[in-house]
């Protein structure tokens, strides 16, 4: 089998998924099974590279599209694709979608494993590659582009949420997503006053977090509407709030955590949100969390809330958490559940189950 028909296996497999859907699985559609990506997967490394077109002026309309994706917002929105770039990044990104575009600089090795359209690879320098990526340095790069991922109203049970608000730098924004994706927080919540978050610098800082985190964007209001509906506690970070770990959460269901750069901020958060702080260590007296940026606070209040008050909670949304109703006291190692719920062991301790005993 030739590397062309290889490649046009791999287009026609998918040419039949719909307009609306999400990246590599659109909206509505049923996803290829394992064994049907396993197979076509084979066939395309196992000849060899596809078919390429070698590119070498800047005024070309790949490129020009290419750049007007990584620089301007309502393009990206109204194409409904972005830009991303690293070896490791598509490769991950190709377990599940199927790419529009790639450019590199050299041949695509035999085996690759990046799913991309049929025609879709094209050969550069490392100047335009560097061009389009944003980068100085780009040796032996790649760059692709692939469909955005599309925000949805479906979060399942949503128990940690993060709303970014008045987030002025893209890259703060990308460590931010990619901590939340490490630390299990179940989805984000983007307001008007925010940074693209599919601005090319927010891409590589959160290496693509947001094609695996659920999220959507809304006013302030939709927020509001968002948190009465899931019953959730609105939480913001604030220099002036309470220390976190010596608030009580025991009677929340859940938090919707809001991030700022307070700095750019020109209006306070909403009256409703309950200020929580960072403690200042024993050794440093003189610490003050203004002196750390939105990227640091931020992922600390997040490790704090989820270990210090809801250790419990699942990774995903769309797993069931256990209940906070009866007692679930993490600290101490015991557990009383509900009879017909499922028994937690303590990550640090271990229980006997026919007496609530610590061994």
């Amino acid at each position: 089998m030739s590397s062309r028909t290889a490649s046009r296996i791999v287009y026609k497999k998918f040419a039949h998924l719909p307009k609306d859907l999400t990246p590599g699985h659109r909206r509505n559609a049923t996803p290829p099974s394992t064994d049907e990506l396993s197979a076509l997967s084979r066939a395309v490394t196992a000849t060899g590279p596809p078919r390429k077109r070698k590119i070498v002026s800047a005024h070309d309309p790949v490129i020009e599209h290419l750049m007007k994706l990584s620089t301007n917002r309502s393009y990206r929105l109204r194409k409904e694709t972005c830009v991303v770039s690293g070896w490791k990044l598509l490769r991950e990104l190709s377990d599940k979608y199927v790419f529009k575009r790639v450019l590199t600089t050299d041949a695509l090795p035999s085996d690759h494993g990046i799913w991309m359209e049929e025609g879709g690879w094209y050969q550069v320098d490392q100047k335009l590659l560097r061009r389009v990526a944003h980068l100085k340095s780009f040796d032996g790069g790649i760059v692709g582009e692939i469909d955005m991922p599309a925000p949805t109203d479906a979060f399942g049970d949503p128990r940690l949420m993060l709303v970014f608000d008045y987030i002025e730098d893209p890259a703060l924004l990308g460590t931010l997503l990619r901590s939340a994706v490490s630390m299990h927080w179940h989805g984000a919540f983007f307001l008007p006053t925010c940074v693209d978050p599919l601005h090319h610098d927010a891409i590589r800082a959160s290496q693509g977090a947001l094609f695996y985190l659920p999220h959507r964007y809304g006013t302030l209001d939709d927020l509001m509407k968002f948190v009465d509906h899931y019953k959730l506690c609105l939480t913001a970070a604030h220099y002036r709030g309470a220390d976190i770990t010596q608030q009580d959460f025991t009677k929340e269901r859940g938090v919707c955590l809001m991030v700022r750069e307070e700095y750019y901020a020109p209006f306070g958060i909403p009256q409703k949100a309950r200020k929580l702080r960072i403690e200042h260590p024993v050794d440093l007296p003189d610490f003050d969390m203004r002196n750390l940026d939105v990227a640091v606070s931020g992922s600390l209040l997040m490790y704090q809330m989820k270990h210090h008050h809801f250790p419990e909670v699942s990774r995903s949304p769309f797993v069931a958490s256990p209940s906070r109703g009866r007692a679930l006291d993490w600290k101490r190692g015991i557990h009383v559940l509900d009879p017909y719920q499922r028994s937690i062991p303590s990550p640090m301790k271990q229980i006997t189950p026919a007496a609530d005993k610590v061994v």
